[in-house]
């Protein structure tokens, strides 16, 4: 049960919850006053972490959501592009496999297919409990599709878990394909966007303007130093070949997100559109942890309480 004082503290958000129509219950858990168009949905809804390190600012009409520290500064806020489905705040398409021929070694290398054009998700309900926000999705315009987004607390410096989830819904009409294998998260690019990380990188630090994949891959034989780089001469297998993959990017923002897949990961950080970067999983889920701190090393330290660190080195390796 909760106690008085917490009932005092949020009584006036949960009636005014309760008069626009949506449950509330979550700590933390506020609708906005005006309508949004989706019915018993107000257009906007601020959810904030039990740590209260850092809030999800919702906006249903068209479905996007800004990710803030505490402060109130936006470290995220979806690109929510109307006329370009890729940049859906939340999209999803099919990969279609178009390998002609077998191989002993089935990889990437080999692999040929298309994606289906992608299509983006609206809001259709929101609804809160002591520890996430759910936003219940259909597809927009296609009707046979449905979906959720569900920020979670991550009990690593109240960091926020993003689970997307899109599926094919009972009865919908639709290709004859209905498996998903491609969800993507698309935010704003802001003018003090940069991205870090993602393992180890040969070519560039600051990744904004790229294209980058998490598959491993061996070097490619090119023509030598002198030789400038081009479709005849990779920089072997082109920017992005790595060794050790990580999907994980840091931005000096104060924030930094990293996928928990063992799937290949697409990540396009501005190539394809100068206003808008998006993250892609080769799925039909999308899992992410988003660490909210101002200190980089922070944010190192809480990638590695998920993924591991290695043990403490000898003394007699630095030095005799």
């Amino acid at each position: 049960m909760r106690s008085a004082t917490h009932k005092g503290h949020h009584g006036i958000a949960l009636r005014v919850c309760a008069l626009a129509g949506a449950a509330a219950f979550a700590t933390g858990f506020d609708c906005g006053s005006s309508g949004s168009g989706v019915a018993g949905v107000a257009q906007a809804t601020t959810w904030t972490t039990p740590s209260g390190n850092a809030k999800v600012v919702v906006t249903a009409n068209p479905l996007s959501f800004a990710i803030q520290d505490a402060q109130g500064n936006t470290l995220l806020e979806s690109a929510g592009i109307t006329d370009d489905p890729t940049y859906g705040s939340l999209a999803y398409t099919h990969n279609v496999d178009e390998t002609a021929h077998a191989t002993i070694v089935y990889g990437w290398d080999y692999y040929r297919g298309e994606d289906n054009p992608f299509s983006k998700m609206k809001l259709s309900a929101v609804s809160a409990d002591s520890g996430s926000l759910t936003l219940t999705l259909v597809g927009d315009g296609d009707g046979a599709h449905s979906g959720t987004i569900v920020f979670g607390d991550s009990k690593v410096n109240g960091g926020i878990r993003i689970i997307a989830n899109v599926a094919h819904s009972s009865g919908g009409a639709d290709t004859v394909d209905t498996s998903i294998n491609r969800v993507s998260l698309a935010f704003k690019m802001h003018d003090d966007d940069h991205f870090l990380g993602m393992g180890e990188r040969y070519v560039y630090t600051d990744q904004r303007g790229n294209k980058l994949k998490t598959f491993v891959e061996e070097d490619g034989l090119g023509h030598g130093e002198q030789t400038p780089i081009s479709s005849s001469n990779p920089s072997p297998n082109g920017p992005d070949m790595t060794h050790v993959p990580v999907p994980w990017i840091l931005s000096p923002k104060g924030f930094g997100i990293f996928q928990n897949t063992t799937n290949r990961a697409n990540y396009h950080l501005g190539d394809e559109r100068p206003d808008a970067w998006r993250i892609e999983a080769t799925t039909s889920t999308f899992d992410a942890v988003v660490f909210v701190d101002t200190e980089p090393a922070k944010l190192i330290e809480d990638l590695t309480a998920i993924t591991g660190r290695p043990p403490p080195i000898a003394d007699w390796f630095l030095a005799p």
